[in-house]
């Protein structure tokens, strides 16, 4: 089964920091957080309509969003684990 556009972000999201906890790669570390910024930048402003202050702003809470709905789902993930262990138990 193919991964979702979320799912393949996350995988290289993963294999990033695998990657810079074994050495230090930091010109890969600037490439790929470079490229997560233009990821939500774009989301940000499709058009292209807003100046960057502005487009940044909208980027970062984008980039909030996407980290407390991550936090969301873990807790949801937990409690579900949770239950499904008091209800065994």
């Amino acid at each position: 089964m193919p991964l979702s556009r979320k799912q393949r972000q996350l995988r290289s999201r993963i294999g990033m920091h695998v990657a810079l906890a074994q050495k230090s790669l930091d010109p890969l570390a600037e490439v790929a957080t470079k490229a997560e910024i233009d990821d939500y930048e774009r989301r940000a402003d499709p058009d292209g309509k807003f100046l960057l202050d502005e487009r940044r702003r909208r980027a970062w809470h984008l980039y909030q969003a996407d980290q407390a709905r991550c936090q969301f789902h873990a807790l949801k993930a937990r409690r579900v684990a949770s239950d499904k262990e008091q209800a065994n138990a």
